[in-house]
């Protein structure tokens, strides 16, 4: 029997617990490793290392040397992983449903309080605060930022005050309390928001001024010791369909319909906001 490495981060969706979410990844390990094993015609183990903070496993993949064959990854922690680990590839993508339309694709979003007076990014000014989360973050972060920039607001000078809150969570109550006129997240951060006790009215309060479409979150893999993947980017598009696995990868990644065939290309966008912002790993780790 041949043991490989998958490596995960925390909990993106914040609204499940440690054990919940390691639970999931187990569960999606355990019955990836039996079909890839069948399909390669060679038993195979996935071991589920220790939950690893975001800047620990974007290091810890970039190490050509750590054998760690699969890794559960943000897109920004793959693209910057990926410029050190020539090895390191995308197995496959997250599906995700959005307003009803199954895609490969999310939104990094910014949206304000109605109270602020901001519609369109036109309308800001350096009178205004922004909320970003984690600055690790492609849509938390980097691509609202990158889309800000593009439309002639510098992300941090631009405002009377920018600050990172931490998470998806910490933007949208920012900025729900008026802590914040403006924040950064994903598509779904104000429905998750509204789902919260004493936060029913979210979607009242807060309004989505920009979205910009982000390829969605990879299943990374090291063809160090993966040499088979395209068996692998198989099984995870096959294991993807079956009922236990969907609620597994929805429980680690939120409203993940499915996982498909990758285009590491599509990527492309975050190094374009990597290079626009001159932000290096050491910026935003």
């Amino acid at each position: 029997m041949k043991t490989i490495n998958l490596s995960y981060y925390p909990d993106i969706t914040q609204y499940r617990s440690q054990e919940e979410i390691r639970a999931a990844v187990i569960v999606f390990s355990d019955l990836l490793a039996e079909d890839y094993s069948k399909r390669i015609g060679e038993e195979i183990k996935i071991n589920v290392m220790p939950v690893m903070d975001v800047k620990t496993q974007t290091n810890y993949m970039a190490d050509s040397q750590n054998e760690c064959a699969i890794a559960l990854m943000k897109p920004v922690s793959y693209i910057l992983a990926q410029k050190k680990n020539q090895n390191l590839d995308v197995g496959a993508v997250a599906w995700r449903q959005i307003a009803g339309v199954e895609s490969d694709t999310y939104l990094g979003q910014l949206f304000a309080h109605v109270g602020s007076g901001i519609t369109k990014i036109s309308d800001i000014t350096k009178n205004h605060r922004i909320a970003y989360g984690d600055s690790f973050s492609t849509s938390n972060f980097l691509i609202p930022a990158m889309d800000l920039y593009k439309n002639g607001v510098h992300p941090f000078t631009g405002f009377r005050m920018a600050k990172f809150f931490g998470g998806h969570d910490g933007s949208t109550k920012a900025v729900y309390y008026l802590d914040a006129d403006i924040g950064a997240g994903h598509d779904g951060a104000i429905d998750l928001l509204s789902m919260e006790k004493g936060f029913e009215d979210a979607k009242d309060k807060l309004k989505t001024v920009s979205k910009v479409d982000i390829y969605s979150d990879p299943v990374a893999v090291n063809r160090k010791f993966i040499p088979e993947v395209n068996g692998l980017t198989a099984s995870l598009v096959a294991i993807s369909s079956n009922p236990v696995v969907t609620k597994a990868l929805q429980d680690f990644w939120g409203n993940v319909t499915r996982l498909g065939e990758a285009d590491a290309k599509r990527y492309g966008l975050i190094n374009d906001a990597l290079d626009l912002l001159n932000l290096t790993d050491k910026d935003i780790l």
